[in-house]
C-alpha cells in the first residue's frame, strides 16, 4: 500500500508520524510527504489533550519519545480550565491532572484525569518536524519540500492507484493507493475531489455511472450538516 500525505502543516506532519510505524511493520511502503512550504506556523497558543499523546507515551520509537519529550519541554500543563466573564471572574472551572503524573507507568500513581498541554503552534509544528526528520533518516518517510500538488491526472481505466499531478505540470514517478489531503482549510484536493460535488470530478467514467441519485442525495445531506 502506497500512501501520500499532501500538506506539511500540523495535520500533515501528525498524520505522517502516526503512519510511520506501519512502514516498519511492513504493512505499507514509505510514506511520501508533499509540502509547498508557502505558509509558516502561526504565533498562537494551542492546547493538546493528554489523551491525544497517550500513543506516544506508550511507544519506545525514537521519534515518538523525542516528540513527547520536546512537547513537554516547550509547553505547560494547565491545572485549571474554564469560562471567564469579560471582567475576568470565573464562571465555571474544571481541574485537570498534573502533567508529571499523567504518563506514569506504575498503575498505583497513574492519574486517569486528562491533562491539557498548552504551547505555541509554532513549537508544536517544530516538534513534529523534528520527529518527521528522524523518521526520514530511518527510511520510513520521504519528504518532498517545495512541491505543490494540484490534483490527479485523468485516467480512463479502473486502476486502484494513480500518480499525483504537480503544479509545474509534471506527474509523480510513484503512484498511490491512498492520498491524505491535509493541505489546509482551503484544501485544493478536497475542493476538487471531495464533498457533494465529487460526482462531476470523479476520475473514472465507470465510477460516475455507479453514482446514482440516492448516493448524490446522501452526500448532499452529509456535506450540509451543521455543527453547533
Amino acid at each position: 500500500l502506497r500512501i501520500a500525505v499532501v500538506g506539511g502543516g500540523v495535520a500533515g506532519l501528525a498524520t505522517t508520524l502516526h503512519l510511520a510505524p506501519l512502514v516498519s511493520r511492513g504493512l505499507i511502503e514509505k510514506v511520501d510527504l508533499y509540502h509547498d512550504n508557502e505558509k509558516s506556523p502561526r504565533e498562537i497558543g494551542v492546547g493538546v489533550w493528554s489523551t491525544a499523546l497517550e500513543p506516544f507515551s506508550s511507544s519506545s520509537r525514537r521519534s515518538h519519545v523525542d516528540f513527547l519529550r520536546e512537547l513537554q519541554h516547550v509547553g505547560r500543563w494547565l491545572g485549571k480550565v474554564g469560562y471567564k466573564t469579560p471582567a475576568g471572574s470565573w464562571l465555571a472551572t474544571s481541574s485537570l491532572a498534573d502533567g508529571k503524573d499523567i504518563f506514569r507507568t506504575d498503575s498505583g500513581s497513574k492519574d486517569n484525569t486528562p491533562g491539557l498541554l498548552f504551547l505555541r503552534e509554532a513549537d508544536l509544528f517544530s516538534s513534529l518536524q523534528h520527529a518527521i526528520e528522524t523518521e526520514a533518516k530511518q527510511g520510513t518517510v520521504r519528504m518532498f519540500n517545495n512541491t505543490q500538488v494540484s490534483g490527479f491526472p485523468q485516467h480512463n481505466d479502473l486502476s486502484q492507484s494513480a500518480p499525483l499531478l504537480l503544479q509545474n505540470g509534471t506527474q509523480t514517478e510513484q503512484d498511490y493507493h491512498l492520498v491524505v489531503a491535509a493541505d489546509g482549510m482551503q484544501s485544493n484536493l478536497r475542493q476538487l475531489y471531495g464533498g457533494y460535488s465529487c460526482r462531476k470530478r470523479m476520475l473514472y467514467s465507470e465510477s460516475k455511472r455507479m453514482w446514482d441519485a440516492s448516493s448524490q442525495a446522501q452526500a448532499n445531506t452529509l456535506e450540509d450538516r451543521n455543527y453547533y
